[in-house]
């Protein structure tokens, strides 16, 4: 069974840019379109013992905001467990300080680049 990463984002051309990249990298990329079906998988997957390999997810949801899902995920799996990569629009700097105290590996900014998911998804399948 192919290794996933589970992409929280309801903007239609990033997830087809990030599940292209993951497919291209040999992992598949599983697509939720908003925080509470991504944490009922994770529920699922955490008793069967299989979890993804990292969460991309981006920071505004239709159900809430990254931080919301973050908070929610480090109570079922601990960081080191699951890296977390936050996904937005806004800058970096903007973000930082509201989640800086948060268990979370990077924030990725949109417009997505390439190169660099491309760094971030071959660091996860070493």
């Amino acid at each position: 069974m192919k290794k996933a990463i589970y992409v929280i984002e309801d903007d239609p051309i990033s997830q087809i840019m990030i599940k292209t990249l993951l497919n291209q990298a040999g992992v598949e990329g599983s697509i939720f379109e908003n925080y509470q079906s991504a944490l009922n998988k994770i529920r699922e997957d955490k008793m069967i013992n299989t979890l993804p390999l990292a969460i991309f997810s981006d920071f505004m949801l239709p159900d809430g905001d990254g931080l919301d899902f973050l908070n929610q995920l480090r109570q079922l799996i601990p960081s080191e467990k699951l890296p977390f990569y936050f996904i937005t629009g806004v800058q970096k700097e903007m973000i930082e300080p509201f989640v800086e105290k948060h268990q979370y590996s990077a924030i990725i900014s949109k417009p997505l680049h390439k190169d660099e998911l491309n760094v971030i998804i071959a660091s996860l399948t070493k």
